[in-house]
């Protein structure tokens, strides 16, 4: 396996958008499935602020970027049965059953 690290590092930051703040963990990388409704883009990146009260989520049309961060969020924390926060996003696509599964701690 050859890997190959981009130059502009890293692809998210924090003065991208001010929701995301400084503690920027847990990431997942996922191409998005064709048959998604609404694709913001052809890749995502699920991550959160390790105390955050959101999970969050970047996309983009090439790997290299440019990445933008998805406002709303996709998971809040009063949409768990969490309390204090969530954090740690980890993605996984279930192609026969056309869904997004994900694990997260809080």
């Amino acid at each position: 396996m050859h890997v190959t690290r981009f130059a502009a590092n890293p692809i998210i930051v924090p003065e991208m958008d001010p929701s995301i703040g400084a503690n920027i963990n847990g990431p997942t990388l996922m191409r998005a499935p064709e048959w998604l409704p609404n694709r913001l883009g052809e890749y995502y990146l699920y991550f959160a602020h390790h105390q955050g009260q959101f999970i969050r989520l970047a996309y983009a049309d090439a790997l290299a970027g440019p990445w933008h961060i998805y406002g709303p969020g996709t998971l809040r924390l009063e949409q768990t049965p969490c309390y204090g926060h969530i954090a740690s996003p980890d993605v996984h696509v279930d192609e026969q059953n056309q869904r997004i599964i994900m694990y997260y701690h809080g």
